[in-house]
């Protein structure tokens, strides 16, 4: 990272110093005597007038917020040319390429054999910053590792023919229905290209043939009728874009928000539980 940085370079200061972006990305600047402007919010309103004023030419910003800024009607009324480079982290975001590392592979995530391009597996990594290990915890720095000394990152995705590699989620957000694996990111992708949805997160709950389902907790934008009619709608356009076991068997709900965490994460466990306690309260 630091090599990735000179002094002519402006950081907006988006990372928070909480957060291991913020170490890593603030650090940086100081180590190159580079320019570092802090501000106080993460809205289109509070990056896009910095950006202009102070001509930044670097950014680091979570997938929810940069998603935000890119939609902005503000955008046209800043200018934002100044900016080389927007690193994205913390979460996924539809058809982010992930930054291009020195040796990378995909591989099964139960044979751990190397797949090809587009097939999806756990993305395993090995360059210069990788993480050393876990501190006074030789057992989980031992897993950290493949044999091969790739770094098991726990992130699923897959990469292209001409190599760009493309993250599609979390290994500990993934469930199986009908036996096969199901990345939750990649049924939002979907919903959010439909323009009743304003915000979607999917997550695995109990189904009685299936084990678990999917089951789409929606954000309707404004106008759209929370109805049966709606679920249906959104049920049928999943359905013709996607295999069986990704379509919505576990239903569909709607919700006035998505909690998320401090970085923008949907909290999917949160929404998961809140469904699960309120079917044992109905005996289901």
């Amino acid at each position: 990272m630091s090599s990735a940085i000179d002094r002519t370079d402006v950081l907006l200061g988006t990372a928070p110093f909480t957060h291991v972006s913020g170490l890593l990305f603030n650090n940086a600047v100081f180590a190159n005597g580079a320019c570092l402007v802090i501000i106080c919010g993460l809205e289109p309103s509070d990056l896009l007038p910095a950006i202009d004023k102070y001509k930044a030419t670097l950014m680091f910003q979570f997938p929810t917020f940069l998603q935000k800024l890119v939609r902005s009607p503000l955008l046209e009324k800043f200018d934002v040319s100044s900016i080389k480079k927007v690193y994205v982290g913390g979460s996924t975001m539809p058809s982010v390429v992930a930054e291009e590392t020195l040796k990378d592979s995909v591989v099964d995530v139960n044979t751990g054999e190397k797949l090809g391009p587009r097939q999806i597996g756990e993305l395993r990594i090995k360059c210069p910053s990788s993480a050393v290990g876990y501190l006074n915890n030789p057992k989980a720095t031992a897993n950290l590792y493949d044999e091969e000394g790739f770094l098991r990152t726990g992130d699923i995705g897959y990469y292209s023919e001409v190599g760009d590699f493309y993250v599609v989620d979390r290994i500990k957000e993934m469930f199986k229905c009908m036996d096969q694996q199901v990345a939750p990111s990649e049924i939002e992708d979907l919903l959010m290209q439909h323009n009743a949805v304003k915000e979607a997160a999917v997550t695995g709950v109990p189904h009685a043939e299936f084990g678990e389902a999917p089951r789409a907790f929606v954000v309707l934008h404004q106008g759209f009728p929370a109805n049966e009619a709606t679920v249906a709608e959104l049920q049928t356009y999943v359905s013709a874009k996607m295999s069986r076991h990704k379509q919505l068997h576990g239903g569909v709900e709607f919700v006035s928000s998505i909690p998320k965490s401090d970085t923008g994460k949907n909290l999917r466990r949160d929404l998961r539980d809140s469904y699960l306690r309120r079917q044992a309260v109905r005996g289901l």
